[in-house]
């Protein structure tokens, strides 16, 4: 009995320690597999041996600090501002109005002269000289006219035409209309690439010099790059190579910078004398950078510094480049609308800016930003500014950061913009003649006369269809030649000269 009571013993104290290490060790809740003893897993060898990684350590705490939290979530800082070395885009006046085609480079520009105009006989005057091409070759030939009143055959055979170089030759002048003298510029083979401007002389000396050129290009040769549109960011935009290539030239054709952060794509022609394409410009560091144009492997064009990464003037990033009007004409009381480019620019800039008016005491203005290449700005014109040309200072505290000189123009009551034919006049139709113009009233209409050179012309008295607009039947007669004509206006107080020219043209029937 002693012997079954010490073994009975044994086996409850191993019972115990069983149940003991089931408590400790063992999964907690209903076991999903059968549970097996220390020795009974001994036995059993897996099919399979998987050795597991060592659990990662534990993460450490950091103590996090509100100063750390904001550094890392501000945004990095912006790239430089980009200044390109050009003049400021040529834009039209007004809208709907073409900008000049040919742009040269300043060192085509030719020095100002003095003009005679006391040489040219009374009730005569010349207004332009228009061309049939704005560019052309080496060899070639393009029409041209130029634009006036009252010319005469004694008055085409007074004048001498000089084309501007000596290799162009001027022939076949003949007087077309009373206000249209027409002739060929003939361009010799050896003319260089560059941009000519035609003058009238009278008795030797110069009575007019044409106010646009044209331009010859050389086959394989660029005359000049210009920018004609910045893009929103100020970082990108469009640009207008002028040369002359044929389409196999073309596939040869390329430009580059002189670093790799500044890209030129999407290359468009319009051959022979124009190409476009964007340029982009991305975190090229502080310093000067140059645009090469190669026909293959040879240079045929280089502008040293084109663009140029420079030092902000607004805030931390950006730089005001420019500064042009919606609209450059206006009267008292009306608000002034105007558009500044550049680059880098921040919302907040806004705040920094301000305008002054060469001649007004203060100006009250409102900055908008738009993209960090683009803000625009406007104020209201007082209604009592005189009736004048103003310089405009884009300030920045105290300081004149952009300055644009003749920036708008205040104009007075009965002020005209522009005349012009809607729709086409050919020989034998009619149309109508739009005048446009600012504050126009009853009286004022009423009271033009209007005078043309061509007998076969009939035009009805203008009538006012609102203080901006007013309108006049136009009839030309079967015979009337197709060709410029001015239409010549005043009243009793004198003579009437919208802003953008009264010659209206004439076409041929289709």
């Amino acid at each position: 009995m002693r012997k079954i009571g010490i073994v009975v013993g044994v086996f409850l104290l191993l019972g115990i320690l069983y149940y003991l290490y089931q408590k400790d060790e063992g999964p907690v809740g209903p076991p999903t597999s059968p549970v097996l003893t220390p020795v009974e897993s001994k036995a059993v060898e897996p099919a399979v041996k998987v050795t597991q990684p060592p659990p990662p350590p534990p993460t450490p705490k950091v103590d996090v600090v509100k100063e750390d939290i904001e550094e890392k979530s501000t945004p990095p800082p912006p790239p430089p501002p980009v200044q390109i070395e050009q003049p400021e885009p040529k834009t039209a006046e007004q809208p709907g109005e073409e900008p000049p085609v040919v742009q040269p480079p300043p060192e085509m520009i030719p020095p100002p002269i003095k003009i005679h105009k006391e040489l040219i006989p009374k009730n005569i005057e010349i207004i332009r000289v228009y061309y049939e091409n704005d560019f052309t070759g080496p060899g070639r030939k393009i029409g041209f006219d130029i634009n006036g009143s009252g010319f005469t055959k004694e008055f085409e055979d007074m004048i001498e035409v000089d084309s501007g170089h000596p290799a162009v030759k001027v022939v076949n002048l003949k007087l077309k209309t009373l206000n249209q003298i027409h002739g060929s510029l003939h361009v010799g083979k050896k003319v260089p690439t560059t941009a000519i401007f035609p003058q009238v002389l009278i008795k030797e000396k110069v009575v007019f010099r044409a106010k646009r050129p044209f331009a010859v290009i050389r086959p394989g040769e660029v005359l000049n790059l210009a920018i004609t549109e910045m893009g929103q960011s100020g970082r990108e935009g469009r640009f207008r190579v002028f040369t002359n290539l044929t389409k196999k030239m073309f596939k040869d054709f390329s430009i580059i910078s002189s670093t790799p952060t500044i890209r030129i794509l999407n290359l468009k022609p319009t051959l022979p004398y124009l190409v476009d394409a964007d340029i982009i410009i991305g975190r090229a560091t502080a310093g000067s950078y140059d645009l090469t144009v190669k026909l293959k492997d040879k240079k045929i064009w280089e502008r040293s510094g084109f663009i140029r990464i420079v030092a902000p003037n607004v805030g931390d990033s950006g730089l005001a480049q420019h500064i042009f009007p919606v609209d450059k004409y206006h009267r008292p009381g009306d608000k002034a609308r105007f558009v500044v480019h550049g680059s880098g620019f921040r919302p907040t800039d806004v705040n920094l800016l301000s305008i002054k008016v060469s001649g007004w005491e203060t100006t009250p203005s409102t900055f908008t930003y738009v993209a960090p290449g683009r803000m625009e700005v406007s104020f209201d014109v007082p209604l009592s500014a005189a009736v004048s040309g103003y310089n405009l200072h884009v300030m920045n505290g105290d300081k004149s950061i952009l300055k644009k000189s003749d920036a708008f123009v205040v104009v007075g009551n009965n002020w005209t913009r522009s005349l012009k034919l809607d729709p086409s006049l050919v020989p034998g139709g009619k149309s109508t003649l739009i005048l446009e113009g600012r504050d126009m009233d009853p009286s004022f209409i009423s009271s033009i006369q209007i005078e043309v050179d061509e007998p076969y012309l009939f035009i009805d008295p203008f009538i006012l269809q609102n203080e901006k607009k007013a309108t006049a039947q136009i009839i030309a007669g079967p015979n009337v030649a197709p060709g410029d004509y001015w239409v010549k206006l005043k009243t009793e107080n004198g003579p009437i000269s919208p802003h953008f020219g009264s010659i209206i043209r004439i076409i041929n029937k289709k």
